[in-house]
């Protein structure tokens, strides 16, 4: 989960309200993000208390609070993502000024009346996020600064079993490509997964089963001629068509031998020359 808002000023810790209070950043409303995946439960108006209010349950079943919302972006039963900018803070219901009331409820208590959890125990610090000097004083101790490869660990993905033109990234789930490719062995950050695609970025989708846990072994072109390495069709240079060329540097994994010719694709056949190819991992 992430603090909800980019400027993070905690005016009131975990108090007898049970949440925390996010102040504005220099009296200007900031935009309020999703805390994490997770789908809008209600949207609710408290005149005398939180005012304008979302209630996000994410997928681990904790819902999040998000009271004195000036506007509101989002409605019940939409899908959001870590991240995503639901609302913007603001001072309605009964506050005695502007800020962003953000509360965390475990699964097994009532969510309208019980935000049980404290967000310092379950929130990071994000790299966009700035963190004000008052904060930081007072709540170092708590504080928690998001590092992806430690913190995230089941989240990182690589990408592997693609061919040499690499892995196409699209807009949306099986929609546009965006014209990136990924090569193989590229580290992602998986923030959603819907239908089998993942959302490695914002706008960027890639097909699920191309990604995996841990780093594939792949080699490294090296040594091929200034214009690059050809794919060709066969595993011979007779009778054979030149389908694509690699740049020295690219990335590619072998998923078959024959002779001095790797195969560089699972599914397709795309031979080039062993001996260009460097073995990394």
């Amino acid at each position: 989960m992430i603090f909800p808002v980019d400027f993070i000023k905690v005016t009131q810790g975990f108090h007898n309200s049970k949440a925390i209070d996010l102040a504005t950043d220099d009296g200007v409303y900031q935009d309020v993000r999703a805390a994490t995946n997770g789908v809008v439960h209600v949207v609710d108006w408290q005149e005398n208390s939180g005012g304008n209010v979302i209630y996000l349950k994410h997928d681990d079943g904790i819902v999040s609070q998000y009271g004195h919302l000036s506007k509101v972006y989002v409605k019940k039963g939409q899908r959001v993502s870590l991240g995503e900018i639901i609302g913007k803070q603001g001072a309605t219901g009964k506050v005695t000024g502007p800020h962003l009331h953000f509360g965390l409820s475990s699964p097994d208590v009532n969510f309208y009346r019980d935000a049980n959890l404290n967000p310092f125990d379950y929130c990071y610090v994000y790299p966009w996020q700035t963190v004000a000097s008052s904060t930081e004083e007072k709540y170092g101790n708590e504080l928690r600064y998001y590092n992806p490869d430690e913190d995230d660990r089941e989240n990182i993905k690589y990408v592997y079993n693609v061919d040499d033109e690499g892995l196409n990234v699209r807009y949306s789930p099986n929609g546009p490509k965006t014209g990136k490719l990924l090569m193989t062995a590229t580290k992602v950050h998986v923030y959603e997964e819907v239908d089998g695609w993942s959302r490695i970025g914002d706008d960027e989708w890639v097909f699920s089963r191309y990604l995996a846990n841990e780093c594939p072994i792949y080699y490294i072109v090296s040594g091929a001629d200034k214009e690059g390495l050809n794919v060709r069709n066969k595993p011979t240079i007779y009778m054979s068509k030149i389908l694509n060329v690699i740049k020295n540097g690219s990335r590619v994994e072998i998923y078959a031998i024959d002779g001095s010719w790797a195969k560089v694709s699972k599914d397709e056949n795309r031979w080039c020359s062993k001996k260009f190819l460097e073995k990394v991992n």
